[in-house]
């Protein structure tokens, strides 16, 4: 049979954009400045929101949200920051037989912040010992202040010291020495620079990790909430000390806006950042936020696995493209057949009794038929490396070729301009299969017809030419308004 199909093989997929070598699902959306901690056999992760947003998983993939940390904003919290109605950037830690909840609260682009702590002998709900203890201020900033007090990140050095590493914007990042029996200020401690951003100042979120004779200062640059324009992304240095100095891959001082990317925007998430770092025995994770364009640049929650290069520097897995969506399949030469390849490794419908498999590059495709040697006809195909084409040859040695259809989501910009997002589904109708707005494909053109009384002849109508591996597309609109687009996912 000239059809394809593919599965998932031995791990999951994540719902929304790329083959994750990780995959999250669950109550995963909405996540903002994520901090994880793994405790009694569970991994919990806490995060911006209303009284500290509280989820839990037994293996990091399936996450479930808790209650809050707190009802409301502490009393003392409304007193010194007015208007603040929700919590920022917390980071989790284990201290003493203690976990230590730091948090910072404010109001956006303002220096008025408190960044506060709170404390539990246990992070399990069904605990009798479970509650949280506010243990009031940590440090606060004005206006008349050059750097801003949010974004805390516990440390502790190999000594036993502990220090607080925080802020954003402005003068950039700071470190503190703590009293490490009361979590605050040790006496006398004075703030200390870590990292800053001249002429731009767009970083913030300090996270230090220690790893051999380094620790490692990860943040985040450049600038986030603006859809599918966020430019966020992970950098990272390191140095000899908590305090630094911290150099980046290329030797670059931090302070002087030096980072080595780990994680940036590519087409299928926006805005990557403001992570936390967990090491779970031998296993290191990158945990952060990021924007999903096909669903508003709606935040979610991203966990990257972290290994180590021979010189000392971290790398994450980078997600493969998706095999899952709409292909052009052709058998032989033959006529194109459509053909719809589900995540759960069906094909054309989660009941279809047709299922894809994908080992590597390697594809197999077994289109279930009694008649059929083994009960099922088998096709076998590679995979081209960015996931657009295939080829190979059926049971009988006839050969099968495919590409990726241009059913799916687009990023769309008209003269350069902000991104917005459209989807072409089947049957040529854009956004909405009732809708009245179309599209139509003639060899590598693509006409999108947007109905509109006002417009001559009752439509705006884009011309785009596809390139020839149908990623992107460039052309004008009726008024002679350059276009272009990339696919950001096939559907």
């Amino acid at each position: 049979m000239g059809a394809i199909a593919w599965c998932v093989g031995l791990t999951l997929l994540w719902q929304s954009g790329p083959t994750s070598p990780w995959p999250v699902s669950g109550d995963v959306d909405g996540v903002s400045d994520p901090t994880i901690i793994k405790a009694g056999g569970r991994y919990h992760i806490f995060s911006s929101g209303p009284g500290i947003e509280a989820r839990v998983s037994p293996d990091m993939h399936r996450w479930t949200r808790q209650n809050p940390v707190f009802a409301d904003v502490p009393p003392w919290v409304k007193a010194k920051v007015p208007g603040a109605n929700a919590f920022w950037a917390p980071d989790i830690s284990l201290r003493d037989g203690r976990y230590w909840l730091y948090y910072s609260v404010s109001t956006l682009g303002s220096r008025r912040s408190v960044i506060g702590l709170a404390t539990n002998k246990t992070l399990d709900p069904a605990d009798p010992a479970y509650r949280w203890k506010d243990e009031g201020l940590v440090w606060e900033t004005t206006q008349a202040d050059d750097y801003n007090a949010i974004d805390p990140n516990a440390v502790e050095s190999p000594d036993g010291k502990l220090f607080l590493a925080f802020g954003s914007f402005w003068s950039g990042l700071k470190i503190v020495a703590l009293d490490r029996a009361t979590g605050k200020p040790a006496p006398g401690a004075s703030l200390k620079p870590l990292a800053s951003r001249p002429g731009s100042g767009a970083i913030e979120g300090a996270c230090i990790v220690r790893r051999g004779a380094y620790h490692y200062l990860f943040c985040s640059h450049d600038f986030t909430g603006r859809g599918l324009e966020s430019t966020y992304k992970v950098v990272v240095g390191r140095g000899a000390s908590p305090f630094g100095p911290f150099l980046d891959r290329s030797g670059k001082a931090m302070l002087e806006g030096g980072g080595t990317t780990l994680v940036a925007a590519d087409p299928y998430w926006r805005g990557p950042g403001h992570n936390a770092v967990l090491r779970d025995g031998d296993q290191w994770w990158l945990v952060y936020h990021a924007l999903d364009p096909r669903r508003g640049a709606a935040l979610t929650l991203r966990i990257d696995r972290m290994r180590w290069t021979s010189d000392g520097w971290p790398e994450v897995d980078k997600p493969s493209p998706p095999v899952y969506g709409w292909w052009e399949h052709r058998v032989a030469g033959g006529p194109i057949t459509l053909v719809h390849l589900l995540p759960e490794g069906k094909i054309n419908s989660p009941t279809d009794p047709a299922t894809w498999s994908l080992a590597g590059d390697a594809l197999e495709m077994r289109w279930p038929n009694p008649a059929a040697p083994g009960g099922a006809f088998v096709d076998r195909c590679t995979v081209s490396q960015d996931r657009r084409t295939y080829s190979g040859r059926n049971q009988a040695g006839v050969e099968i070729r495919g590409r990726l259809s241009v059913i799916g989501w687009w990023e769309h910009r008209v003269s350069d301009g902000a991104a917005s997002m459209i989807r072409l589904l089947p049957g040529g109708k854009i956004g909405d299969a009732n809708g009245p707005a179309t599209w139509k494909l003639t060899d590598d053109t693509l006409e999108l017809r947007w109905p509109n009384a006002a417009a001559p002849g009752g439509a705006w109508v884009d011309t785009v030419r596809l390139s020839a591996d149908r990623s992107t597309y460039d052309g004008t609109n009726q008024s002679g308004l350059k276009l272009t687009g990339r696919q950001v996912a096939s559907e």
